[in-house]
């Protein structure tokens, strides 16, 4: 990682400035496999689907402070098979390998899409989204724009027959 520590958001055990990579030592033997970094805090999913976080607004849940500079598991997602994680300006969000979206960081806005609509918030399950299986999640780093949810369908294609045709497309709406 590189640029602006003074949050933790490099991941290492100072929170100096890099002008040029420098490697997180913490992660070395974990084998992050997708990161995410937003302007203060940082995450990650490692091998097994376990993921990691670091930096300012972690919520205290994930790493036990509100600013940890190293990485840290995030214990409330043990368990889960992390897929895919985003981070908004202070707000995480990780989608699991079932298509559970958890998120968790500031609710102001409602940008945890929980309903909450302030203060910070733990890691949970977003129960409005259990009946879709999200497939990818993409966070905005502005203060104000919440999140947007990819989500794909898996549709059977559809038959010659005109009755299983307008009964497919009437799923889809």
């Amino acid at each position: 990682t590189w640029g602006a520590g003074d949050h933790g958001q490099l991941g290492h055990a100072h929170k100096f400035n890099h002008s040029i990579p420098h490697v997180i030592e913490s992660m070395r033997k974990v084998g992050a496999r997708q990161v995410a970094v937003a302007e203060y805090h940082g995450c990650c999913v490692a091998d097994g689907g376990k993921c990691y976080s670091w930096g300012r607004d972690n919520v205290d849940a994930p790493g036990g402070s509100k600013q940890p500079k190293l990485p840290r598991l995030v214990r409330m997602l043990r368990g889960h098979y992390v897929r895919q994680v985003a981070l908004g300006y202070s707000h995480a969000l990780a989608v699991t390998r079932t298509g559970e979206l958890y998120t968790w960081g500031s609710a102001k806005y409602g940008r945890l899409g929980n309903g909450a609509s302030g203060g910070y918030h733990n890691v949970a399950v977003c129960e409005e989204m259990l009946s879709i299986p999200v497939q990818q999640v993409s966070a905005s780093g502005t203060s104000r724009v919440s999140l947007f949810l990819l989500i794909i369908l898996s549709v059977c294609p559809l038959s010659s027959s005109s009755s299983s045709s307008s009964s497919s497309l009437s799923a889809l709406n």
